[in-house]
């Protein structure tokens, strides 16, 4: 059961989150890690809050699957930061399944890049899962 705190902070995110990704310019991007991770972990319950179903549509089986394809393709469509996208991926605890999906991405190879290079941007404990996540990635 989420504390009343924690659930203020979902019930935001919830809201703000379909918004965010529908926005493209810079000033979006240091929302992204504070709205999606919480939105994300929520989903990853099985007895996920209700209010999700409402404001997202998902078409696979895999909700976290969906919204990470969403979270993505808007990544590629806008001006964020890749840094803020990592951040986002670490907090979920998916950072490998999200990384990936970037990697495989037409311009992926580019934006890993960036992100090993705006490492020092992302708070240590953070970075340092990315930092093993493109490893991962790499020794595939």
């Amino acid at each position: 059961m989420l504390t009343p705190d924690i659930w203020g902070h979902f019930r935001a995110a919830t809201e703000l989150l379909p918004f965010l990704l529908n926005q493209r310019g810079e000033a979006a991007s240091p929302l992204i890690p504070a709205a999606f991770p919480a939105v994300y972990i929520e989903l990853k319950k099985e007895n996920a809050a209700p209010d999700i179903f409402r404001l997202f549509f998902f078409v696979d089986w895999d909700r976290c699957k969906t919204l990470r394809k969403d979270l993505i393709d808007a990544f590629f469509a806008s001006n964020w930061s890749a840094s803020d996208i990592a951040l986002a991926a670490a907090r979920t605890g998916d950072e490998l399944k999200m990384l990936r999906r970037i990697y495989r991405h037409e311009h992926g190879a580019d934006a890993i890049a960036v992100i090993e290079r705006d490492l020092h941007l992302i708070p240590r404990p953070w970075a340092e899962r990315i930092r093993a996540a493109i490893a991962n990635l790499e020794a595939q």
